[in-house]
């Protein structure tokens, strides 16, 4: 940004300065033609300085426009950089809300990437999934981490694109076995996409039944 800057103001200036040039060179140029035409005094002055006021005048109405275009040019960027701050800070406070929801979801929500790698996985899902709530699984393969040949079958059919892959299975959690439903689809049709894994307890949906 630093260099931008210096170089607008270099080449702002560089009319002013091809102004000032082509005024010194035309006031020589008249003195010149005076001289060799013996023209009176008082009308070789008068003439050399309206020519010196024009240039200055000149020279004056261009460093005056390009003083504004560099104002103006620092303005938009003054705004650009508003903008882009105040949509930053949207994003972020559209990624934290999203966070805040899947926190207190009631469904297990699970995200992988085009590798099988868990990218996201909300508290829900850990419960239904009975893993612990504490460790950090960032990275690693959904194989790795569940042990449910299932769920396995149904993440590498998705991987395939065979989707939507639905499957209900039965989870043990030391004393309970728990019917855990489980939607596994890609986020988008893209065949790089990543996958979004949904589980719902069943439990009570059963007993009803």
């Amino acid at each position: 940004m630093p260099s931008r800057m210096r170089h607008q103001r270099e080449s702002s200036w560089f009319p002013v300065t091809t102004l000032c040039f082509a005024g010194l060179l035309v006031i020589v140029l008249l003195a010149l033609f005076f001289l060799s035409n013996q023209t009176p005094f008082w009308r070789a002055f008068l003439t050399l300085l309206a020519a010196a006021v024009a240039t200055g005048v000149l020279v004056r109405k261009s460093d005056q426009h390009h003083t504004e275009t560099l104002s103006r040019q620092r303005q938009d960027a003054m705004e650009q950089t508003a903008a882009a701050l105040e949509e930053l800070k949207l994003v972020k406070a559209s990624a934290s809300q999203a966070k805040m929801a899947l926190t207190k979801m009631r469904d297990g929500v699970v995200v992988l990437s085009p590798k099988s790698e868990i990218l996201l996985i909300n508290p829900w899902a850990r419960r239904l999934l009975t893993l612990s709530p504490e460790t950090s699984f960032q990275n690693r393969t959904f194989r790795e981490v569940v042990r449910v040949p299932e769920l396995t079958q149904a993440v590498n059919a998705t991987l395939a694109g065979q989707t939507p892959q639905k499957v209900l299975v039965e989870i043990v959690d030391g004393v309970v076995t728990r019917p855990v439903k489980v939607r596994v689809d890609r986020i988008t049709s893209d065949i790089d996409s990543n996958v979004l894994m949904i589980l719902r307890d069943e439990t009570e949906a059963q007993q009803i039944e």
